[in-house]
């Protein structure tokens, strides 16, 4: 299905009951909406859910200029109002995660809740030298061999399984592309430097792999610790696309928080 957004056509899919609570997934860097089929497949019967390509992703448009964070939420705020959904959870994988984080806080009433799978908290801006260190590594990835950059990127904690791994890889080489990713990560670099004034006041379920890299781990943990209606889960035998290394584990947390979560009949 394709949604004609003011910037460019959206690539996205609905499934499920249209009644019921709907679940927004938001694919990562270099990635597309296929990594959470095996949400698609576990949730389509009872929840509403929606997948698709963010800009620069799989086949939906590429920025003419920079990756932009407003477009980019303006652009799901219209594919909701398109599809006549008025609230929505919003999950979202590592840059993903960032781009739920950005909408909840400018568009509050139209999201029911947030999970953040690998993600780190935007409201607490990068320290300097992270920052400095960050960038420098992305510019001087630019230099790097298309190949040797993208197994940098699907390394060991970017994916515990081989699945995750030669789906990571896969992405990169055939449809996101070195510039446009390099580019992209350098958007989100500044923008966790930048970030926002406040997180959302929503539930939410802060989830990541056992082996994610350090800092997605220790991160994670202090920012449940400081968010009062959050919960914390870690998935065993997963890496950073946790949703597609334990599908089974992280699908398990997933329902066990929308559980908590008030009926669409609760919220009329």
């Amino acid at each position: 299905m394709v949604y004609q957004s003011p910037y460019g056509k959206i690539h996205y899919d609905d499934y499920g009951p249209k009644d019921a609570k709907t679940l927004v997934f938001v694919h990562g860097l270099g990635a597309d909406s296929k990594c959470f089929i095996k949400q698609v497949v576990r949730f389509k019967k009872t929840y509403r859910v929606i997948v698709f390509d963010l800009p620069n992703h799989g086949q939906s448009f590429h920025f003419e200029g920079r990756f932009d964070y407003h477009a980019v939420g303006a652009c799901l705020i219209g594919l909701l109002d398109e599809l006549e959904i008025r609230r929505a959870v919003l999950i979202g994988l590592s840059l993903g995660g960032h781009i739920t984080q950005h909408i909840a806080f400018h568009h509050p009433k139209r999201i029911e809740a947030l999970v953040d799978i690998g993600s780190t908290p935007l409201h607490i801006p990068l320290r300097r030298l992270t920052y400095y260190r960050l960038y420098a590594i992305l510019l001087i990835s630019y230099f790097l061999p298309v190949n040797i950059l993208i197994k940098m990127i699907a390394g060991k904690d970017r994916g515990k399984t081989e699945i995750s791994k030669n789906f990571i890889m896969k992405r990169l080489a055939e449809q996101t592309g070195k510039r446009e990713v390099l580019d992209t990560a350098r958007v989100m670099v500044k923008l966790a430097r930048k970030g926002i004034p406040a997180q959302a006041d929503k539930p939410l379920l802060i989830v990541h792999g056992e082996n994610d890299n350090k800092t997605v781990k220790k991160v994670g943990k202090r920012w449940h610790e400081n968010t009062e209606k959050s919960v914390y889960a870690v998935i065993e035998n997963a890496g950073h696309v946790a949703c597609l290394d334990n599908a089974r584990g992280f699908n398990k947390e997933l329902a066990k928080f929308l559980e908590t979560l008030p009926t669409p009949d609760e919220i009329r």
